[in-house]
């Protein structure tokens, strides 16, 4: 399956995981959650296995392959083949195969999701995290999103960070990750860049919003642009009252250019587009 970006994409957030800070679930059931991003009209699914709130977070390969199997198998095995996944929807709406993408940064895992039949990787270490994942994508070419971020691990740092310019430092970095594959021959179509926000990039909200206000600045490097807003601590408020805010912030993400959201709450992004 092809991504175009003709016009903006909606990713919906299936993190399945009982830590989440936002659709975590302790009884470890999804599957509602996966068919009601579908019947809304996700383009996107991206599934999670290990929460990036902190190194406390961390889980062995095994665990995270444990927490993602289940989903994988219940996508994929729908149909004989990988070729066209589907989900029989709860309600009248007709839902078309899903596009998935797994979020990690391990390369074991990448390699175990793919060959089910995922189609894309969103690693928020940018190749840091695992040096086998380069080899992964090689060998299967998928879609590939490398995230900034002011550290080299896959968790958010919550640290007070300052930049001298920090659209440049970011253009610089992921500029560089993203030609570690070129010059392997890796197909510049289906590298996907993300600007990184909130805790990721620093603690001072500042940051994040001045990301957001000159992301035009970032596109201008060639790549399609994702943009993960969605219901973040740098909007500010507790989690239950950022919604609206998470809205406009998509709505200046869309004014300056974003092609991907990664979101919480699809619906709500569909009708905003």
């Amino acid at each position: 399956m092809k991504l175009t970006f003709d016009k903006p994409l909606l990713m919906g957030i299936l993190n399945v995981t009982p830590d989440s800070f936002s659709d975590g679930q302790e009884d470890g059931v999804y599957e509602p959650r996966l068919r009601g991003l579908l019947e809304q009209g996700a383009d996107i699914i991206d599934i999670g296995a290990e929460s990036t709130f902190g190194p406390d977070s961390q889980v062995s390969a095994e665990e995270e392959w444990t927490r993602l199997k289940p989903i994988l198998s219940e996508i994929f095995d729908k149909q004989p083949g990988k070729e066209a996944p589907r989900l029989v929807p709860t309600s009248d709406v007709v839902c078309s195969a899903p596009f998935i993408s797994i979020d990690t940064w391990k390369a074991e895992i990448a390699e175990k999701a793919l060959e089910m039949g995922a189609q894309m990787i969103n690693d928020v270490t940018a190749l840091r995290g695992d040096p086998k994942m380069i080899d992964v994508l090689m060998k299967y070419k998928p879609y590939i999103c490398l995230m900034f971020s002011a550290d080299e691990t896959p968790y958010a740092s919550r640290t007070n960070y300052q930049y001298q310019d920090i659209i440049k430092t970011i253009s610089e970095f992921l500029l560089k990750q993203a030609q570690i594959l070129l010059e392997k021959g890796f197909p510049k179509e289906k590298i996907i860049l993300d600007p990184g926000l909130g805790f990721f990039v620093s603690s001072d909200p500042k940051v994040s919003w001045e990301i957001i206000d000159r992301l035009g600045e970032l596109k201008k490097l060639g790549f399609p642009v994702l943009v993960g807003h969605s219901m973040k601590s740098f909007l500010g408020g507790p989690i239950e009252e950022r919604l609206p805010k998470t809205l406009g912030a998509a709505e200046m993400c869309l004014d300056h250019g974003a092609d991907i959201l990664r979101v919480h709450h699809v619906t709500e992004h569909k009708a905003l587009l």
